[in-house]
C-alpha cells in the first residue's frame, strides 16, 4: 500500500517523537554535548597543544568525560522511570561481560582505559538519535566542519603547524598532541587534528552529511572536491575508497541508486570479511615482503602480519571463544600491553579478538541493518543518509580500527542502536533526498 505524502510525514514524525531526546534527557544538553565533541575532535590537535602550553592537560579528557556523563545521565533518566531499554541492557550486560574477560587476560588499568576508549562508541549507541542526521541545523554542523577540517589540511602543507609532532606527559604516560609520520619522504598531514587518518575520517564523515543535506549540484561537487583533495593530502587511501563508494550512491540516477546501494554494501561486507579470513588460513608473508612498498602495501601488510598476529593474541587469551575481553586490542595495549601491540585494523578482527564468538550475533545484525538499509533507500524518510554511513563504516572498518577512532565510532554506536532497536518507517518511493520533491 502506497502511503501519501502527508501520512508519511506524519507517520516520520510520530517515529521521531518516539525515540526524542527529551524521554532520557534535555534535548539541548545531548547536542550541546554532541557538539562539543565535534568541535574538540575537528580540533584536537590544537587542543591538546594549547592545553599542554597552559599546564591543563588534563582537560585534554573532559570532552570525553562529557559524553560518559551524558551515558549515566540517560541510563539514571531511564532507571528512576523503571523502564530500561532492552538494547540498554545488552549494551551493559556485553561491557561488563568484556571487563570481566579482560581482568583473566590484562592488567585491570587496561581494562578500565580500553572501556574510556569506548566511550564515543557508547554515547552514539545511548544517545544520538538518527532523527538529528536530518535535522535543519544537521547541513550548518556538517559545514562548518568540513571546512575546518579540510581547509586545516590542505593549508598544513605550507605552514608549520607549531602544535605538529607534539606530545604531553599525562599519568606517567606519554600523549600524543598531533601525530607527526611520514610514508617515504612524504608527509601524513593531520591539519588541526590529532592524526592524519582522524583528519581524513572527519572529512569523509562531514563530506557526506553535508553532501546530502545539499541540494545544488555544483554545490556539491565543490563538497566532493575538497574532501578528495584533503584526504589525498593525509595520504588515507582506505577512507578515499569509502568515500568513492559513498559518492557513487548519492550521486546515482535514481533509477540506479537502489541496486548500486546493494551492491556497494554486498561489496563492503565482502571486502570486510574476506581478507580477514584469508589472513588466518594463507601464509602472505612472502608476498608482503615483496611488494611491501607497492600501492597496496600496507593493506598486504595487515593481511601478512597485524590479522595474524590478532588472531595469535585470540588464541594466547585464557578462554579464546570469549574473546580477549575489553583492552585486549588496540590502543590500551599501546600503553600497557606495548610488546603485544596490535591495531587491530579491521573491525570484524577487533570485535573476535575483544568479545570472541560473542561479536558474531553482533556483526550478524550489523550485516542484515546495512542490507535492509540498502534495500529501502528509496523508501526511508533518512534516504541516502543512513545507507551512506553503513557504507562508511564497513569500507573504512575493513581496513582501519574504527572503534577507537572517536567520530566513527560514535557513527557505529548510532548504527548498531539502529541495528538492534531501531525501525526506519516504510513510506511511499521519494526523491533523492536532496533534489525538490516534485509537486502533485
Amino acid at each position: 500500500m502506497r502511503v501519501g505524502a502527508a501520512d508519511a510525514g506524519a507517520l516520520a514524525a510520530t517515529h521521531a517523537h518516539a525515540h526524542a531526546a527529551p524521554r532520557d534527557l534535555p534535548a539541548f544538553m545531548l547536542a550541546s554535548a554532541l557538539l562539543v565533541f565535534i568541535a574538540t575532535q575537528v580540533c584536537a590537535g590544537v587542543l591538546r597543544w594549547s592545553l599542554d602550553a597552559v599546564g591543563l592537560s588534563v582537560l585534554t579528557y573532559a570532552p570525553t568525560a562529557l559524553l560518559l556523563t551524558c551515558i549515566a545521565g540517560v541510563a539514571a533518566a531511564h532507571g528512576l522511570r523503571g523502564m530500561i531499554p532492552i538494547r540498554g541492557l545488552l549494551l551493559g550486560l556485553l561491557l561488563c561481560l568484556g571487563v570481566l574477560i579482560a581482568l583473566f587476560s590484562v592488567p585491570a588499568k587496561q581494562a578500565v582505559f580500553g572501556l574510556w576508549i569506548l566511550t564515543p562508541l557508547m554515547f552514539g549507541y545511548a544517545c544520538a538519535r538518527p532523527e538529528w542526521l536530518t535535522s535543519p541545523a544537521c547541513r550548518t554542523v556538517a559545514l562548518s566542519a568540513l571546512l575546518v577540517a579540510g581547509v586545516g589540511v590542505v593549508f598544513d602543507q605550507w605552514l608549520d603547524y607549531p602544535w605538529t609532532g607534539s606530545s604531553f606527559e599525562l599519568g606517567g604516560k606519554s600523549i600524543a598532541g598531533s601525530r607527526e609520520w611520514h610514508i617515504g619522504e612524504r608527509p601524513r598531514l593531520a591539519g588541526l587534528s590529532r592524526s592524519s587518518f582522524d583528519a581524513a575520517a572527519h572529512i569523509a564523515v562531514f563530506a557526506v552529511v553535508a553532501a546530502i543535506h545539499t541540494r545544488a549540484r555544483l554545490s556539491r561537487a565543490c563538497i566532493w572536491a575538497l574532501a578528495v583533495y584533503a584526504i589525498h593530502c593525509t595520504t588515507s587511501r582506505g577512507i578515499l575508497l569509502a568515500l568513492a563508494v559513498a559518492v557513487a550512491v548519492i550521486e546515482a540516477p535514481q533509477v540506479l541508486r537502489r541496486t548500486t546501494t546493494v551492491l556497494a554494501t554486498l561489496g563492503g561486507l565482502a571486502f570486510a570479511v574476506l581478507p580477514p579470513v584469508i589472513a588466518a588460513t594463507v601464509d602472505l608473508s612472502q608476498v608482503a615482503r615483496l611488494q611491501l612498498r607497492s600501492s597496496h602495501g600496507s593493506f598486504l601488510d595487515r593481511m601478512s602480519e597485524m590479522w595474524p598476529s590478532a588472531y595469535a593474541l585470540l588464541w594466547s587469551s585464557p578462554a579464546p571463544a570469549l574473546g580477549r575481553g575489553i583492552g585486549g586490542i588496540g590502543a590500551a595495549q599501546n600503553l600497557f600491553e606495548p610488546d603485544a601491540f596490535n591495531a587491530g585494523d579491521n573491525l570484524f578482527v577487533y570485535g573476535f579478538v575483544v568479545f570472541g564468538l560473542l561479536a558474531l550475533p553482533i556483526f550478524l545484525a550489523l550485516a542484515r541493518a546495512a542490507m535492509s538499509a540498502a534495500l529501502r533507500i528509496d523508501h526511508t524518510p533518512t534516504a541516502p543518509m543512513i545507507p551512506c554511513l553503513y557504507l562508511l563504516v564497513v569500507w573504512y572498518g575493513a581496513v582501519s580500527n574504527i572503534v577507537e577512532n572517536p567520530l566513527p565510532a560514535a557513527i557505529l554506536g548510532l548504527l548498531l542502536a539502529c541495528a538492534l532497536q531501531y525501525r526506519l518507517p516504510t513510506v511511499a518511493p521519494q526523491e533523492h533526498f536532496f533534489h525538490e520533491r516534485k509537486t502533485p
